[in-house]
């Protein structure tokens, strides 16, 4: 969900435009399409796509951009998901080229429909690319980018479902439940 700022504010203006100033930018993520032809009716109804649930988590050296439907992990949702396998490089500027198939690929990208084709769970390949503006791992460091002529495949037939996919995002990095996930670790002797 953006977060938008409106308040009014009796101070002088000077410190009502340094309190504006210190606050989260906006943040937000949507998805469109261009062509949804040759997708289910459920996926093609879900366009265009904005997130609510906007994070970044490490992932067992790599890192993870998650853009969701629903602010709750645990419930069925929507996702955008984007995997940086070699997180280290610069990626910031570059454009980055997504294909399920190249075996040197530094990034991936998923784009998976289990809330609004629910029961069935419709989920795609993306081939498209990729580029980041912003790409601040730590806590409150900002995550922005863009995914640009990319086109969704379904890992079972090897056919486009969607065409003409663009995503945009920008938000805040935040630590702890529902930004990451935790797993119960196994208690020592």
């Amino acid at each position: 969900m953006p977060h938008r700022c409106a308040f009014r504010c009796p101070l002088p203006l000077a410190v009502c435009l340094v309190l504006s100033a210190c606050s989260d930018p906006e943040e937000f993520a949507r998805i469109d399409v261009a062509d949804a032809s040759a997708a289910p009716a459920c996926v093609a109804a879900s366009f265009p796509f904005e997130g609510e649930l906007l994070s970044l988590r490490s992932r067992a050296e790599k890192l993870g951009v998650f853009l969701q439907s629903a602010p709750d992990i645990n419930a069925r949702h929507d996702v955008l998901y984007i995997e940086l396998l070699r997180p280290d490089e610069p990626l910031i500027g570059v454009d980055i080229m997504l294909s399920p198939d190249a075996p040197q690929a530094i990034a991936r990208a998923r784009l998976a429909f289990f809330s609004s084709c629910y029961p069935a769970h419709h989920s795609y390949d993306l081939e498209g690319t990729l580029r980041f503006e912003s790409l601040e791992p730590e806590a409150r460091g900002l995550v922005a980018g863009t995914l640009t002529d990319a086109r969704a495949i379904d890992a079972r037939s090897g056919e486009a479902h969607l065409e003409g996919l663009s995503a945009s995002w920008n938000f805040v990095v935040r630590r702890g439940p529902p930004y990451e996930d935790f797993y119960a670790l196994p208690e020592s002797p």
